[in-house]
């Protein structure tokens, strides 16, 4: 596994404003984001909870964290050694990295999926995989609301082998940027 990465408390309140941007700027044009979580007393947005992982990760890893607060819908989050990754964060120490539900269109701009799991001000960072991996009918999971891609983290891609992330991704057809 990945180090682990501790959030500042001024860095939280850095990832909590700028989420509450984004989640301004997708309520301003129609695309509201519904989802909330609980961490203890307190309910985040998965803008929020998003934007924490995201950060926490180009942090750890020396990589551009895109700040910008345009309108989003899918796509990918940063670019990790030429891959195009959208992170994925869950609170629960267990949680499977979700992607789309069944009826959702697969974005074509996401090579892989990483997963961040938040305790407190603390990111840890299990794993990851291909968008095809993700993918695969076998993945489909109901949650009580939707077929919901989604794998446990028993089926993630080490963060020891991210050596590979880039030829993984090519053979299974993703695109690249130069990095």
């Amino acid at each position: 596994m990945m180090s682990p990465y501790t959030l500042t408390d001024s860095e939280m309140v850095l990832c909590r404003t700028l989420a509450n941007l984004r989640t301004m700027v997708n309520y301003s044009t129609k695309r509201p984001d519904p989802a909330r979580v609980r961490l203890g007393s307190e309910v985040w947005s998965a803008d929020e909870m998003g934007v924490f992982g995201e950060y926490g990760f180009c942090k750890l890893n020396n990589i551009f964290f895109d700040p910008t607060t345009h309108v989003r819908s899918g796509g990918y989050d940063f670019i990790f050694r030429g891959v195009r990754v959208d992170m994925k964060t869950t609170k629960l120490p267990h949680g499977k990295l979700h992607g789309i539900t069944k009826w959702q269109t697969k974005p074509k701009d996401v090579d892989a999926y990483a997963l961040a799991i938040l305790t407190g001000n603390t990111l840890a960072f299990p794993g990851w995989c291909s968008a095809k991996f993700l993918y695969q009918e076998e993945n489909l999971t109901n949650f009580g609301y939707d077929d919901v891609y989604a794998i446990p983290q028993s089926k993630l891609r080490a963060w020891k082998d991210d050596e590979e992330i880039e030829n993984i991704c090519k053979r299974q057809g993703g695109h690249f940027s130069v990095a």
